[in-house]
Formats: C-alpha cells, structure tokens, sequence
C-alpha cells in the first residue's frame, strides 16, 4: 500500500539544506580528487621531459662514441661536421631545441621542433646559461617560460664543442592546463548530476518525514496519549512503529502518574479528615487536648510514612532510583534490622519479639546494606500486624487469647539451592492469621491489603519492600506458614551471592 506523500513547510527547508550538505562534501571531495589529478598530471609532464632530454644526451653519446663520418668512412675530425653530421640525423621533438657549435663558434647548426622556438628568440641570459659546458638544469627565460637543458661536450680530433639539448615547457604546460580544465568540466558536470540526484534523493527521504509529520499532527489533536497509524511506505511505517514503542512508555508513565495521584488522595482523604476532626473539636479539658493532639501527632507521622512511601515508590516504577550492591554478610544485616526494630517495638507495647536464627556458613551476598535493612524492617512490620491486633479494631481479637509463642517473629539467615542457582535466603515467619492462597501474589502491589486483616494498614510496605529487592537484583516471595506450620506467613527474601574475591 502507498501514500500520497505531503510536501509543505517541513520538506522544502530540510530538502534545501539534505542537497547543499551532499553538494558541498561532494564538492569538496571532487577538488582534491582534480587536484592530485592535475598534481599527477604536471609530475608525469616533467618526468617526461626529464626523459627525453636523457634519452638525447645517451644518443650524443652513442654518435660520439662511433665517430665516423659517414661520407668518407674515416673518423669525424672537428666538431663542425660532428655537429652538422648530428643534426642531419636527428628529428627534435614538439617541444625540443637542439642547438650545436664548437670553441670558436658558439651556434654552428641548431633543431627545432613545430613548438619550439630558435636559439636567437631566447633571452641572452638565457642563451648564455645553455652554452656553459658539461652543465644542466632548468630555468626560467623572460619571453619563452620555463626551460630545462644539458649541455654536452663533444670531442673531435684535437678539438671540443656541445651539443645543447633544451625543452620549452610552455607546451606541455598549456596541454596540463587544458586537460585540468576538462577534467574540471567533468567534475562540476559530475557534481551538478550529484545535486540532482540528491534533489530527488532527499524529496523521497523527507516525504516519509512529512507523511509522518501530518500523521502526528493528526493524532495529536486526539485526547490522551495518541498512537499513529502504521500503514504506509516502508520508511513511514518504521517511524511510526518506533514513535508508537515510545508513546506506550510514555502513557504507561502517565498511568503510573495518574495512580500515583490517586492513592495520594486516597490514602490522604481519611487522615485529612480525622486531622480537621481533632482540630475543630480538641475536648474541653487539659486531658483530652494531650490526647488529641497525641493522636493528631500519631495521624500526621502516618501520612508523612505514607507520602514518603509513594514517593519510593514512584522512583522505583520508573527507574530512578540508584541502588549499589555490595558484597555484604546477611546475619550483620538482620542483626542490625532486628535490633533496630525490637527498640521501635518495645516503644509501641505490642509485646511482639523477634528470634534470629542465621547458619554461619552463608556466603555474602550482593545488597545495599541500607536499603536491605529498610526492607528487613518493613516485612519484620507486616509480620507485627499479623500476630498483633488491636482491641479496638474492627472484629478485633483479645490480645490475651494469643499464645505467647504466637506473638514470636523468626527471621532465618540460610543457603538456598533454587532453579536459578545457590541463592541467600533471609525467611521472616510469623504464626499470624495468614494470608489466603490465591492473594498471595497480589500482596506486593500498591495499596493491597489480605482480605482477611481486620485492621489492614496502608498497604504500601510489602510494595516497597518488593521494589527494592527488585532494584538489588533480589527477589521477595510470600509464602503459607513456614516448614513446620501450615499456619502463618513466611516472606522469603532471596539475594545473590558476592562473587567470591580472588
């Protein structure tokens, strides 16, 4: 299925600036390339120069060597008709200048090619530097450009001379340029072609951007969190499936939001109005104002417990929360947890005890000491409630009908072989009322409460306490009763062991 693509204020723009980003890196790709070009150009131009000028200089040598004069056979005598013998056999180049004379007469006979010029049109400075024996090089003459020459000595009987050999660049200088203006040609036409395929390039690519743009723009005037449709191109679809992956984490972030809010006004909505009650009806004597303001004191560190609670939990539903696990020994930690709690215990006059049990061969585990006894205590609470219940709860049962032992917590530190592997195990167990099979899992959600608590509380610390285990790479579990006991509730906090140190 195709879609007719829009095309508006998003492409032009973007359209514009996709061709002259392509254009100028192209651009500036093609000029070095035409520039080691025109480089390898001039390089090969003077090489061959330099090897033409050689090649003459060995076949001097050649006919030097030989000698003979060919219309009588016998040696050349003088370095006239070595010269004129010379220079009837060879055929200068384009660009070449041969040039021959003796002691006594500096030009006796000279060669020039179709682009070459005479020895006379050279400058004198020039024409003097040629005619200094056995020399070579290159030079600049003020009419004719760059020169390069040898200069070679002859020998003929009792007599010398040279045979000068000399190349005027002006043409194969005028040949490079011509040939860098071609290619210079061909690189601004390659480059007008780049533009125009970019052109069409670029119009394809942000035609999926605008389709997506008017597509956004559609589902935005929607209420909540809009999704897109994903019919479409290849390319429109695939931004649509990505921006649609983000706006279900986005509304599952506002879900958390919305929930968030919710329990605030729920859980609050009881303590506000038990705190206006005692604020606009105090008692009438000394005595009832320090009862209520106990209580209003007891409701307002409840709703603080409460709101910070939220507040953890929130930051570990959307993951902002930085916990750092360390190797840690679990029997220091729950003596920590436990002893801190029996002091907050002994304060509330519950008369629950807790009992450690922790084998000594634990190995350590990975946790966040802090945040480990944090849970300790907040499961170590839930079990408080379960065997403690207040007189004045609703359906509430008469503490003195509770055996002793019932009112005992045991925490056990121990060794766990599960599916995953060895892991530390930390049980809390009480002999409470107990917690029904099939609410079991449930309980570590937000505001759950077992269906059986006469006196639920605010159903926030198995929440949290699951969470942070979570955020240690631990996991808490709920069980019935404890090994012995079908009655009651173990809540099992399983940790992974610490690596063990080299």
């Amino acid at each position: 299925m195709t879609r007719t693509r829009p095309t508006g204020s998003l492409s032009a723009p973007a359209r514009i600036r996709v061709v002259a980003w392509i254009v100028l890196i192209s651009g500036l790709g093609m000029a070095l390339l035409l520039g080691s070009l025109v480089f390898a150009l001039r390089w090969m131009a003077e090489d061959g120069i330099r090897t033409s000028i050689t090649q003459e200089v060995e076949e001097v040598g050649v006919f030097a060597a030989n000698g003979l004069d060919p219309a009588t056979g016998e040696q050349v005598t003088g370095p006239d008709r070595f010269v004129e013998l010379y220079l009837e056999r060879q055929r200068a180049e384009p660009s070449e200048l041969i040039v021959g004379g003796s002691d006594a007469v500096p030009v006796i006979g000279q060669r020039a090619g179709e682009r070459a010029v005479g020895f006379e049109a050279l400058d004198a400075a020039t024409r003097e530097a040629l005619l200094v024996p056995d020399r070579s090089g290159r030079m600049t003459d003020p009419v004719q450009g760059t020169v390069s020459w040898a200069n070679v000595t002859i020998r003929a009987g009792e007599q010398t001379g040279h045979i000068v050999v000399a190349v005027l660049h002006r043409h194969v200088e005028e040949q490079v340029a011509v040939q860098a203006l071609l290619l210079g040609l061909l690189a601004l036409a390659g480059l007008a072609a780049t533009g125009l395929a970019a052109w069409i390039l670029a119009g394809r690519i942000l035609g999926h951007t605008a389709e997506f743009d008017a597509a956004v723009r559609r589902a935005a005037r929607g209420r909540g969190v809009p999704r897109l449709p994903e019919e479409g191109s290849d390319e429109y679809a695939a931004l649509a499936k990505g921006a649609n992956r983000l706006l279900r984490r986005a509304d599952r972030a506002l879900a958390r939001e919305r929930s968030f809010a919710q329990d605030i006004t729920l859980t609050l909505r009881t303590s506000s109005a038990m705190l206006e009650a005692g604020l606009r009806s105090p008692g009438g004597t000394a005595a009832h104002w320090r009862t209520t303001a106990d209580e209003l004191a007891a409701e307002a560190t409840r709703a603080r417990e409460l709101l910070d609670d939220l507040a953890l939990l929130t930051r570990l539903g959307s993951a902002d929360l930085a916990v750092e696990s360390v190797a840690v020994d679990p029997a220091d930690i729950v003596a920590v947890a436990a002893r801190g709690w029996r002091e907050r215990a002994d304060q509330d006059g519950s008369g629950v005890e807790v009992r450690v049990e922790a084998d000594p061969s634990v190995p350590a585990a990975r946790a966040e000491p802090a945040r480990l006894v944090q849970v300790l205590e907040e499961v170590l609470d839930n079990a408080r409630d379960a065997v403690h219940i207040p007189a004045d709860a609703p359906g509430g049962v008469d503490v003195s009908s509770l055996h002793p032992t019932d009112r005992t917590i045991l925490v056990r530190v121990h060794a766990l072989a599960t599916q995953e592997g060895e892991r530390v195990a930390i049980d809390v167990t009480d002999r409470g009322r107990g917690v029904p099979e099939e609410e079991r899992a449930g309980l570590t959600a937000r505001l759950a409460v077992a269906s059986n608590d006469p006196a639920p509380g605010n159903g926030l610390g198995l929440a949290v306490a699951h969470g942070l285990m979570g955020a240690m790479g631990g996991e808490l579990r709920i069980h019935g009763g404890d090994e012995v006991e079908a009655e009651g509730t173990t809540v099992r906090l399983l940790l992974e062991p610490a690596p063990a140190s080299s």
